[in-house]
């Protein structure tokens, strides 16, 4: 048990050192599910908040929220 836990570690650490193609990959792999479900909800938030202004009092930081999501997406 505690073998693999240092494996994975290690693992991690040595995927720092990745190409840029391979962390981009791992991106798409590992990540996309997470980070489509983030922009779905910030998206959803923003869209609530431009509809009802006086209901949803969201600050301006979930725009650029929703700015980063989309360029991490297409970057």
């Amino acid at each position: 048990m505690k073998s693999t836990i240092i494996v994975s570690a290690i693992d991690k650490l040595l995927g720092l050192f990745k190409s840029k193609e391979e962390n981009k990959n791992q991106k798409v792999t590992t990540f996309s599910k997470t980070i489509s479900v983030m922009t779905i909800i910030v998206l959803m938030a923003c869209i609530l908040n431009s509809l009802f202004p006086n209901h949803v009092q969201i600050d301006t930081w979930i725009y650029d929220l929703l700015e980063k999501l989309t360029n991490y997406i297409t970057s």
